[in-house]
């Protein structure tokens, strides 16, 4: 014997369906909201260290005793950023800006950590010094 949807309750427009308990025990202890404040704290974490790291590339660029081979760096990397020929194409909906998201903050990182003593610590001092 086969079941349709007219014989089932859940299915019929016009029946009342009371609403069944929640059987997930991660939504009934609340830590899902948990998850989700989690998430958010990390994401702005994230956040801070790539705005840092802009703004520290930024001073360096600016700074007078950056090596040539940073600007030019940097210049590629503004290219990569602009040009259609990308490690992931950006016509894959969300990998192709994944790959934009993720390789020029390590970029930027990598950079960063290779700019001679002088110039990092005259940029993390916040200041223009030569």
């Amino acid at each position: 014997m086969s079941i349709s949807a007219f014989d089932d309750p859940r299915a019929a427009s016009n029946s009342a369906v009371a609403p069944q308990p929640v059987t997930d025990p991660r939504l009934q202890s609340g830590t899902c909201g948990r998850i989700v404040l989690s998430m958010w704290k990390r994401f702005f974490v994230l956040w801070r260290v790539v705005r840092g790291d802009a703004l520290q590339f930024w001073r360096a660029l600016r700074h007078p005793q950056s090596p040539g081979w940073f600007k030019l760096a940097s210049v590629l990397l503004v290219l990569y950023l602009i040009s259609p020929a990308d490690l992931i194409p950006d016509v894959i909906p969300v990998l192709g800006v994944v790959d934009d998201l993720v390789l020029l903050p390590l970029a930027i990182r990598w950079l960063l950590d290779r700019l001679p003593p002088e110039v990092a610590r005259s940029i993390s001092a916040g200041g223009r010094r030569a």
